[in-house]
């Protein structure tokens, strides 16, 4: 049955495109009474209510299936049913009928419940606001009352769930997973849909982000078939990820406040913004980027994803990766204008490894934190003019390596904890440049 159903959405355009088509005619020849106009029309229109009443039984099957909102299936169910009907009586009318009024009406009223069957039928495939999601702010803003609205209440007392993951949830996934349609049997719309899962289980893992289901898919390639969101869908940028990584290594629990759990310098750069206390690194003019290239660096093992929404910033995460080598980060180089942050910290990378980097003009965030990186890597790092945090807590660097650090213009923070520098030439560095903040 459910074989059967899916065959469903491939079918029901061909009605449409026929209905169309009549009508376009109809209007073309309105005027005209050639009886060869009044058989084409006749003919498309008897296609289109034999192939609507296929569609309409292939599209009862697949309701059985399950995972549809019960009142929009309702809905478009019944109005394909009608348009079915409908369609089957003009064609017996339209042989003989010429009233103008009577086609008219007729024609109004098949158009009309059209239109109906086809924005259900969409919301049930695509989500209740499928067709502005991808519409210009000024129109999205006039449906969607929350578009680009700050968190109203204080940073410390917001639920992290309800106020910074699940609106990222709802913005990407729920026209997919959600009260509308349930696909794979999962709804993300509820918190009891969150811990139900859906058919291929559970989707966190309290404490492991990496082992978590929901996170394995949004790092698939996009061209993967379990990748999520699917491709052509809004993906998840970077910074959506790293809140989602943030909340299931803290626990993943739905009633957490903010201030109850562990925040860093990163987590605090993505929320801010959301209540409207932004402290963001610098925009940097780059260019546009090929999403085939960036796909095939997907699809190589790399994660790397969008930065920020509407832009063509880049960041790279190789957090935790012991299997970075030279031919992986050389493939980064088809996108080194565009890269603007990447996480090394507890990796494989090494000193020669850096040399590479340093060919990576726009980088703003860099961490190298507990990697076996030394002063002799760190000496590759002085030509980034547009470096502003770096993060170099549990290495090896000594006081060697402050020189090249006291020399990256535009260094806004550093981290040196843990590191064998010294207080004496921790002290120089602060008095060189006052405006660098040194956490050590």
């Amino acid at each position: 049955m459910e074989f059967i159903g899916k065959f469903h959405p491939l079918l029901i355009h061909l009605p449409i495109g026929l209905i169309i088509a009549a009508f376009g005619l109809e209007l073309l020849f309105r005027k005209s009474s050639n009886p060869i106009s009044l058989k084409s029309i006749r003919f498309l229109l008897g296609l289109a209510a034999m192939t609507a009443i296929i569609s309409a039984s292939l599209g009862y099957f697949l309701s059985q299936t399950g995972g549809y909102d019960s009142e929009v299936l309702f809905i478009h169910q019944w109005s394909g049913i009608a348009l079915a009907f409908l369609i089957s009586i003009f064609y017996l009318i339209r042989k003989t009928n010429k009233n103008g009024t009577v086609l008219r009406a007729g024609w109004g009223v098949i158009l009309f419940v059209l239109t109906i069957a086809g924005h259900f039928g969409g919301s049930l495939t695509h989500g209740s606001e499928y067709l502005i999601e991808s519409a210009p702010d000024m129109i999205r803003n006039i449906f969607i009352s929350d578009q680009n609205k700050l968190i109203d209440k204080p940073l410390d007392s917001a639920i992290v769930f309800e106020d910074i993951i699940q609106p990222i949830i709802k913005r990407k996934c729920w026209s997919c997973h959600g009260n509308d349609k349930n696909q794979g049997r999962l709804n993300l719309q509820t918190v009891t849909g969150w811990d139900k899962g859906g058919k291929n289980g559970h989707l966190l893992k309290a404490g492991d982000p990496l082992a978590s289901l929901i996170l394995e898919r949004v790092y698939l390639p996009i061209a993967e078939e379990k990748h999520m969101p699917p491709s052509g869908k809004p993906q998840l940028i970077a910074s959506e990820v790293a809140l989602l990584e943030w909340w299931i290594a803290q626990g993943g629990d739905f009633k957490s406040k903010i201030s109850s759990l562990k925040r860093n310098q990163r987590i605090d750069q993505i929320i801010q913004p959301e209540f409207g206390n932004s402290d963001i690194y610098t925009e940097l003019e780059v260019p546009s980027f090929d999403g085939d290239v960036l796909n095939s660096l997907q699809s190589a093992g790399i994660r790397i994803l969008s930065a920020a929404q509407g832009t063509s910033f880049l960041e790279v995460n190789f957090s935790r990766d012991s299997l970075i080598n030279p031919d992986r980060l050389k493939l980064l180089q088809k996108m080194k204008n565009n890269i603007t942050r990447m996480d090394f910290s507890y990796s494989g990378v090494n000193n020669e490894q850096l040399e590479i980097l340093g060919q990576f003009p726009n980088l703003v965030y860099l961490s190298l934190a507990g990697t076996t990186i030394s002063d002799k890597g760190i000496s590759h790092l002085k030509r980034w003019d547009n470096l502003q945090y770096l993060n170099l807590h549990s290495t090896e660097i000594s006081d060697e390596s402050l020189n090249n650090i006291e020399s990256i213009p535009n260094l806004k923070k550093v981290f040196l904890w843990n590191t064998n520098t010294t207080e004496a030439a921790l002290a120089k560095l602060i008095k060189s440049k006052p405006k660098l903040k040194v956490d050590y």
